[in-house]
């Protein structure tokens, strides 16, 4: 079973914010446009200020926005809170590069590093310089060290890597 594209966001959303903003968002989701932040802490059983928070996050990193009206007769302003589907996009993107520079960066290291772990199996690779200052003795456990095939974690990264950049190419053409 496939998620839908409201499904995936919210996951993303609550991956990024955390459970109570993703309630926030959840509620924008379902209500659509110009809702009260009053209105979305009565229906999810939230404080207003924990509310008021939430959105505050979510508009800074251009996930919803708002409008801001002013009422003559109390002298206080409303604000009206929508998604932003463009900046959902932008976030969207950003975290795809994000995640591309780290996947790129950590390609790099295992292309170019060699590296030995104890025979046991259990103790954390190591690189060459450090294998080679230890004698090819485990630092962890003093176990003789092996070199590790890494030619599976390489092939594991790129092909991260190209489901991420056709993601990106996706978005792009949208």
């Amino acid at each position: 079973m496939s998620l839908s594209k409201d499904e995936r966001v919210l996951a993303l959303i609550e991956r990024i914010f955390g459970e109570d903003t993703a309630k926030v968002f959840e509620v924008l989701l379902r209500r659509g446009k110009n809702v009260r932040d009053e209105e979305i802490a009565r229906e999810i059983g939230m404080r207003v200020n924990s509310v008021r928070k939430a959105l505050y996050q979510l508009h800074a990193n251009q996930v919803v926005s708002y409008k801001k009206l002013y009422d003559p007769t109390t002298r206080w302003y409303t604000y009206l809170w929508s998604i932003n589907e463009v900046g959902i996009k932008s976030l969207i993107e950003r975290r795809i590069k994000l995640a591309l520079n780290v996947l790129r960066q950590r390609l790099e290291h295992e292309r170019s590093t060699v590296f030995f772990r104890c025979k046991k199996g259990s103790c954390p690779k190591i690189s060459f310089d450090e294998a080679l200052e230890n004698s090819f003795r485990c630092p962890y456990c003093g176990g003789e060290l092996e070199q590790v095939d890494n030619t599976e974690v390489i092939r594991r990264l790129e092909e991260e890597i190209s489901k991420l950049e056709r993601a990106l190419s996706a978005c792009h053409s949208r």
